[in-house]
């Protein structure tokens, strides 16, 4: 009940104007009653994102298939999901972001989120027998990172330059990265 009506609440206010009070009504219990069940608002954000991670998986794993593919089409096809994907947990990313600047655990949270997307492509680069050991991570690690600012500032901004545009320049980008040889 609180991790549900924590996500209407970041959705609504963002984490720095959402409080545990609010949470607590929200959820329909006391602030006493939330206490029962968490230390601190950044304990719920890192339980109602620990209810994303099963999709984020999935999304990883997809994704270590498309570099492994190695094609336009997967990559372009990831990237595409990827964008979804953003549209449907956007305002928990947010709240993340924001918890983040003031919680360490929920930054190392985040982190390893990186981290496994950056395991993915370096796990699509090896499956495929591209790259070599001493370059998949460093690729990885650079395209994820574009990734990753890119839906920062989305985070921020929403589309304010063309999604079909920059999902075309960036499945260029990442072609020079992860295509198969010709």
């Amino acid at each position: 009940m609180f991790i549900e009506a924590a996500a209407t609440c970041f959705a609504a206010n963002g984490y720095a104007g959402t409080s545990v009070d609010d949470i607590a009504k929200a959820a329909g219990a006391t602030r006493a009653t939330f206490y029962l069940h968490f230390a601190n608002k950044a304990d719920v954000i890192n339980a109602l994102l620990g209810t994303v991670a099963e999709a984020t998986e999935e999304v990883h794993a997809k994704l270590a298939d498309a570099v492994a593919a190695g094609t336009r089409e997967a990559l372009h096809d990831w990237l595409d999901s990827a964008f979804d994907f953003w549209d449907r947990i956007g305002s928990l990313l947010l709240a993340q972001e924001e918890a983040a600047a003031l919680h360490a655990e929920v930054g190392t949270a985040r982190d390893d989120v990186f981290e496994r997307g950056v395991a993915a492509m370096t796990a699509g680069l090896e499956r495929a027998g591209r790259g070599g050991d001493d370059t998949r991570r460093i690729r990885a690690v650079l395209a994820y990172s574009q990734l990753q600012s890119l839906s920062r500032r989305w985070l921020r901004h929403g589309w304010d330059i063309d999604r079909a545009r920059a999902l075309e320049l960036m499945t260029d980008v990442w072609m020079t990265t992860f295509a198969v040889p010709r």
